[in-house]
This record gives C-alpha cells, sequence and structure tokens, in this order.
C-alpha cells in the first residue's frame, strides 16, 4: 500500500489530472449504464423510446446550435495564444451561446411544421434549448481543467451533477404521469440549475463576453467542422430516429438498449483515447513514427481481445439491465460492439489530419461515411427491420475508420514521414480477426457453457499479463 501512495505521489500533474478524469468518466458512465434496468423496468419500451429519440435529437441540434466550439476550437485558441485562459473561455462561451439562440430561434419558427416529423413537442423543445444552452459552460470548464491539469473542482461538480440527475429523475417518476417526460425533466432540471451557476462563474473569472476577432474565428473555424461533428451524431444516433420512424417506438426503445449496453464500453475507450490523443501528438511533433505505429498496434490488439471477451457476455448483460420484453435486442449487439470499435480505430488518423489542420477533409471523409450510414439504413430498416441497422452502422463505421486512414496515409506521403506512424497490414489483419470472433458470438448465444469456458479463457490470459498491460498503461500515461 505504501508502494502505491509513493508512487501516485510522484506522479507528474499530467498523469494524475489524466487518471482522475479517467476515474471520473468511468463513474459518470458507469452510474449512466447502472440505473438502465431501473429505467426499462418503470418505462414501457415505447416510453423509453421516446426518450432515447429526444436525447438524439438534442445530440443533432447541439452540433448546429453550439458549433462544438467548446471542443476543438477553445483548446486551439488557448495553445496559440497563450493568453488569458479564463478571458477566452468567457468570450468562447458567449459566442456559443449566440449560435444557440440564433439556431433554435430558427427551430422554434417552424416547430408546428416539423412537430409531425422529429416527435417533438414546444414543451419538449423549450426543454431542449435550455438544456444545450446551459451544458456549454461545463464543457467550457472541463476542457480548461483539462488543460491546466487540474481536475478536483471539475470532477466533483460532474460526479455531483450525474448523481443529482439520477435521483431527481427518479424522484419524478414517481411525480409525473409521463415517465418518459420525467427523465427528460430529471436530466434538464440539473444541468439548467448547475449551467446558470456556471455560467456566471465563468463570467465573473473571464469578464467579457463579446471580442469580434475571436468570435469571427471561432465561427470561421468551427463551421468547416460542422459535417465531421454532424457525422458522429448520425453514425451513433440516426440509426435510432429511422427506427422511430420505419418501425415503431417501441423497437426504438429496444435497440437504443442494446445501443446503450454497448456503448458502455466507450467508457474504457474514451479514456484510452483522452491519454493517447495529446500523446500521438506530441510524438507527431517529435517526428517519433515508429513509436507511434508500435503502440497502436498493442492498442488494437488489446481492444480486439476486450471486445470479443465482451460480445461473449452480452446475453448476460441484457438479463441484467433489462426484463424480457428487450430480449431481441441481444441479436443486435455484437455488430454495435464492432461500430464501436471502427469509431476508436477512426480517430486515431483522424489525429493526422487535424494536427496537419486538413479540417474541410476531415468533414468530408466523415460525411461520407454519415451518408453511407443513411442510405443503407432508409434500404435495409424498412425491408428487414431494426436488427439491420446494426449492421449498417458497423459497415458505416468500418468506412469511416477506412476513409481517415486514407488521408493519414496521404498526408504520411505528402509531409514526407520518413516512416509511417501506422502499420497498415497488421492493423487491418487485427481488425478482420476482431469482426469474425464478435460476428461469431452470435452463434454461441444459445450456448452458455462454450461462452463461459471461453471467458474464463480471455480472464485467465488477462491476468497473467496484468503487469505487462499496466507497464504498457503508464508507459503511455508518461
Amino acid at each position: 500500500m505504501m508502494n502505491i501512495n509513493s508512487k501516485y505521489k510522484n506522479m507528474a500533474p499530467a498523469v494524475k489530472a489524466s487518471f482522475w478524469f479517467m476515474i471520473c468518466n468511468i463513474l459518470q458512465k458507469g452510474l449512466a449504464f447502472l440505473v438502465i434496468p431501473i429505467y426499462t423496468r418503470l418505462l414501457t419500451t415505447a416510453e423509453y423510446g421516446t426518450y432515447s429519440v429526444y436525447n438524439s435529437w438534442m445530440a443533432l441540434f447541439a452540433v448546429f446550435a453550439t458549433l462544438s466550439i467548446s471542443s476543438e476550437y477553445f483548446v486551439i485558441v488557448v495553445l496559440k495564444n497563450k493568453t488569458d485562459t479564463d478571458e477566452i473561455l468567457s468570450i468562447l462561451q458567449g459566442c456559443s451561446s449566440a449560435t444557440c439562440v440564433v439556431f433554435f430561434s430558427i427551430l422554434y419558427a417552424w416547430q408546428p411544421i416539423l412537430e409531425p416529423f422529429l416527435h417533438i413537442s414546444l414543451p419538449m423543445l423549450i426543454i431542449m434549448f435550455a438544456q444545450v444552452f446551459f451544458s456549454t459552460p461545463l464543457l467550457f470548464l472541463t476542457r480548461k481543467y483539462q488543460y491546466l491539469y487540474k481536475y478536483k473542482f471539475i470532477v466533483i461538480v460532474t460526479l455531483s451533477m450525474s448523481l443529482m440527475t439520477v435521483a431527481i429523475s427518479l424522484l419524478m417518476i414517481n411525480v409525473l404521469p409521463d415517465k418518459s417526460m420525467s427523465l427528460i425533466a430529471g436530466a434538464a432540471t440539473v444541468q439548467i440549475i448547475g449551467g446558470i451557476i456556471l455560467y456566471i462563474y465563468n463570467i465573473s473569472k473571464g469578464k467579457r463576453i463579446f471580442d469580434k476577432r475571436y468570435w469571427k474565428d471561432a465561427i470561421t473555424y468551427c463551421i468547416p467542422l460542422i459535417p465531421h461533428n454532424l457525422a458522429y451524431y448520425v453514425l451513433n444516433s440516426s440509426d435510432r430516429v429511422m427506427i422511430d420512424c420505419f418501425c415503431s417506438t417501441s423497437d426504438a426503445g429496444i435497440y437504443s438498449l442494446a445501443g446503450n449496453i454497448c456503448i458502455a464500453i466507450n467508457v474504457i475507450t474514451n479514456a484510452i483515447g483522452s491519454t493517447l490523443n495529446p500523446w500521438v501528438l506530441s510524438k507527431l511533433k517529435k517526428q517519433e513514427y515508429k513509436t507511434i505505429a508500435k503502440t497502436i498496434n498493442e492498442i488494437v490488439l488489446g481492444l480486439g481481445v476486450l471486445f470479443i471477451g465482451v460480445s461473449l457476455i452480452m446475453p448476460e448483460a441484457l438479463l441484467i439491465a433489462a426484463s424480457s420484453d428487450y430480449k431481441d435486442a441481444k441479436w443486435s449487439m455484437p455488430p454495435i460492439l464492432l461500430g464501436a470499435f471502427f469509431l476508436f480505430l477512426g480517430g486515431i488518423p483522424c489525429l493526422i489530419s487535424l494536427y496537419h489542420e486538413k479540417t474541410i477533409l476531415v468533414s468530408c471523409a466523415s460525411a461520407s461515411a454519415a451518408v453511407l450510414n443513411i442510405v443503407l439504413n432508409s434500404i435495409a430498416i424498412p425491408k428487414m427491420g431494426y436488427i439491420a441497422a446494426a449492421y449498417t452502422t458497423m459497415i458505416s463505421y468500418g468506412f469511416f475508420a477506412l476513409f481517415h486512414f486514407i488521408l493519414a496515409n496521404i498526408w504520411s506521403i505528402k509531409y514526407k514521414y520518413f516512416n509511417k506512424p501506422f502499420d497498415n497490414i497488421i492493423i487491418l489483419l487485427l481488425s478482420l480477426c476482431t469482426i469474425l470472433l464478435v460476428l461469431l458470438s452470435l452463434t454461441l448465444y444459445n450456448y452458455p457453457i462454450i461462452r463461459y469456458i471461453l471467458i474464463i479463457i480471455i480472464v485467465t490470459i488477462i491476468f497473467i499479463l496484468r503487469k505487462n498491460i499496466m507497464a504498457f498503461i503508464l508507459k503511455l500515461k508518461g
């Protein structure tokens, strides 16, 4: 124990901050995952579908309303200008607020015409606007503290808001007759009240909310990235919306549950990405391409084993998470898992393009995969039902990764990298093995004994290699 405490105290600030942000992410997503069994037992499949569709539309509208200024642009402008972080945060928060008001004003004017298509009532739209508007202060603060390697304040705020969201949502379910609206109102209440406090806090620290140059630069930089950010939404959420349109709200609820269970693995991939991304960028600057390639190979191999193992326990995860009404969701889980695998895979070469400021081509690559997803969904869902959406999304994520790897290889040639930062053949072989074995797990869903034996083998291998795994993680963080 003393040895562990000593190692923790001697950690560099960047490593310590990265560790706590990872823990916060795991606890936050883990809490969201743990309440799924409660929600699915209190809500009908149709009510859970309404709640899921609302969140899908909100994710879409947030892309246009906020321009995602709190992510890419905020970090870049702080790095380049080296000026007052609080002032920049306050100014860009003001810019994001202005674009949000403009977008939702347009949406409000068109609401009566759009309601039959969106299935979003006027009260829902108003709540959605407030939720999106007041979500940005926390996003800006999170980026700020990640940049400064400070974590205590933001970790406490994030976890507190997550706990209060669950508590208030469960309370409202017992008060309001519309249970889907209870979940929406519960999350919105915490986000709006917390957002107002943080909004005022950010302005009090930064003093300014408007600067013509910063606002103009932010809008100019972020608008070309809308297709890229929109592509993430389309690949993550369009299938649920299209199932709601072509099939039923109940089917959307069943599919959403499968997606939510599978996406829980993103807790791990996001934690890896939050550490890996700045590491890759620093190695690119130092031109240490071989180091990048070796590390990426090890990560892809490790994730492949993890995804195969997770695919084997999906039926049990479903039994824990939901009632028998959702039993058919298990058949869509393996391809959804592979979609998450490809999403992580595609994010790695995307860094190369962003490093060289190729924002338009990044958007073209991502948007192409999103358009493919919509086309395939519009063909497959009406003919084969909601399970087809899992496979069309898997295929689209696969092309998303492929397009970004092609771009990364083009930049390797154009900028004369003496070694490519990726081993294309090794990554391809590892990916093919992962696809084959994850999809084969479907054939074992009715044979639990065989699956349990395979799970024990995988867990045993991980246990034997635990020291190597921890050494690798520490190397990456260092």
